[in-house]
């Protein structure tokens, strides 16, 4: 019985190093949990099983977290407009991605580059 538990869980640490890879390198193309899972060949309700565990979050918040992180980056160090910055994140709705990015840091897009630049001043 604890090879099968054994086997089961090297393979959830694939699966969950596999997803951190493909978020790494793949958050725009796959901007959603469900792509992720698909590509991964497992669903998502195994998926967000597997991230929840060793994060404590969902697949969907970690890759929230990472839109929301680059985002913040391309606030500050482009002159993007929001809606250029939602559409190269891959949103093609700017409202959903601002709600998104509001969602996460409790600031729409253009107010929270507004305070990056009174707090750089």
């Amino acid at each position: 019985m604890n090879k099968v538990l054994l086997k089961e869980t090297q393979s959830d640490n694939e699966v969950f190093e596999r997803f951190q890879t493909l978020l790494e390198k793949n958050y725009v193309e796959y901007a959603y949990a469900d792509l992720f899972a698909e590509v991964m060949g497992i669903n998502q309700k195994k998926l967000n099983a597997i991230v929840r565990q060793r994060t404590g979050k969902t697949a969907c918040q970690l890759v929230e977290i990472k839109i929301v992180t680059k985002t913040i980056e391309l606030l500050k160090l482009s002159q993007l407009s929001v809606k250029e910055i939602a559409w190269q994140l891959g949103y093609e709705d700017q409202y959903y991605f601002s709600r998104m990015f509001k969602k996460q840091t409790g600031l729409p897009p253009q107010k929270y580059r507004n305070q990056l630049k009174v707090v750089a001043k």
